[in-house]
């Protein structure tokens, strides 16, 4: 089985220059599934939403860390190959979502859940529904 190589950053969401570089560092030679800088974007909100929904207060969420699959699904067996997307972890600083890693891998993970919050068992006291 292939190790993926994921490379630790701290880029902010706001940063579209090192992002774009980052992008094409991690997309070089992908065709498909790909992502592009307003997908940041997009998911830091989708994120707040559901934070919000959570009712952990935004002083909160420093430290909430986040892992991004926006092309993950169950492909069908008679899919041939190994299907690859671009993927990004995003982590909360105090005031802003900063992408931690960029890189490419298996997007058929068996689940179609694309957002999926990593340390979620360390904010679960902060829910107050």
């Amino acid at each position: 089985m292939n190790q993926i190589k994921i490379k630790k950053m701290k880029i902010n969401i706001n940063n579209s220059e090192k992002l774009q570089s980052a992008l094409d560092r991690a997309q070089k030679r992908s065709q498909t599934r790909t992502i592009d800088c307003e997908d940041f974007k997009k998911i830091s909100l989708e994120i707040e939403s559901r934070l919000k929904e959570l009712k952990i207060a935004k002083v909160r969420w420093k430290g909430a860390k986040f892992h991004v699959d926006l092309y993950a699904t169950i492909f069908p067996s008679q899919y041939k190959g190994i299907p690859k997307s671009t993927q990004f972890s995003l982590e909360r600083g105090s005031s802003d979502w900063f992408v931690v890693s960029i890189h490419r891998g298996n997007c058929d993970h068996g689940v179609c859940n694309h957002i999926i919050f990593e340390n979620e068992n360390e904010f679960k006291q902060y829910y107050s529904f």
